[in-house]
């Protein structure tokens, strides 16, 4: 997908992204650097409207838009538009047309687990889902591991899609069939680049009631800690990559908001 994109960027002049997640903006800033017009569509409220508190979905979205991207929220697409066989643009759930010279979907995957499924092996439901695993990556036939995206643990009700969870439940895969002792599980982190930003993400912010920014975003270097009672879940360090590597080691100890003042 990446070298189509890359491929097409050469001749495009405009593009149309559907979908304000993580792999929509990080394209549109790519699509910017080469002077390429670039409209995001976002069916829900917000960007990152999943994945990310109101104040980081806010600073990214005035960021694009300092950069020239046309960002439109809270809509649908009705229909995609296409000119003798090629595309030429989308219509949006209100009637409006935005016309473009390619088209960059970005709406979410979901795991691909036919084959477990048709081998009998237990997924999160009768038509797929992921893959259920415990600990040790054994899926429910004894001589099955699964490992990465496809892959949930039972005991975890949220689902990690990053690089460094592939190369985590690959290591346990591999202590497993090896019967030595398994790696250390690290706080889930995952990274963004965009434009001259660099985005790390440490923890899991799910089921915060509160966010505390430190630093100063109007300089573009801050932290959005994401919090829950007293309790540290998750933040977003945006060009602090000391403070991000701080993060990793308060969620991991379970630090409260006490230890949070100390940083």
């Amino acid at each position: 997908d990446a070298i189509a994109i890359r491929n097409k960027m050469k001749d495009a002049k405009s593009a149309i992204i559907i979908g304000g997640g993580y792999i929509g903006l990080e394209v549109a800033a790519s699509l910017r650097k080469k002077d390429i017009a670039v409209n995001v569509i976002e069916a829900a409220d917000r960007i990152l409207a999943r994945v990310a508190s109101p104040s980081t979905a806010d600073y990214l979205s005035e960021l694009h838009a300092n950069h020239g991207v046309a960002v439109t929220t809270g809509i649908g697409v009705e229909d995609i538009m296409q000119d003798n066989g090629a595309f030429s643009g989308v219509k949006l759930a209100d009637g409006t047309v935005l016309t473009g010279d390619m088209l960059i979907v970005g709406i979410g995957v979901l795991p691909d687990s036919k084959l477990a499924n048709d081998a009998g092996i237990e997924t999160q439901r009768a038509d797929g889902g992921a893959i259920l695993v415990d600990s040790q990556m054994y899926s429910s036939h004894p001589d099955v591991l699964a490992i990465g995206d496809v892959a949930l643990q039972r005991s975890s009700a949220i689902a990690i899609e990053s690089v460094h969870n592939a190369q985590e439940t690959a290591a346990i895969a591999a202590s497993t069939l090896m019967e030595v002792a398994p790696p250390t599980i690290q706080t889930p982190w995952f990274w963004s680049d965009q434009y001259n930003i660099k985005l790390q993400i440490a923890g899991f912010n799910k089921g915060y009631d509160r966010v505390e920014i430190m630093g100063n975003p109007d300089q573009d270097q801050f932290v959005a800690w994401y919090i829950q009672g007293d309790r540290l879940l998750a933040a977003d360090c945006i060009n602090s990559p000391k403070e991000f590597i701080q993060a990793k080691k308060l969620i991991a100890s379970g630090a409260s908001i006490a230890e949070l003042n100390q940083v």
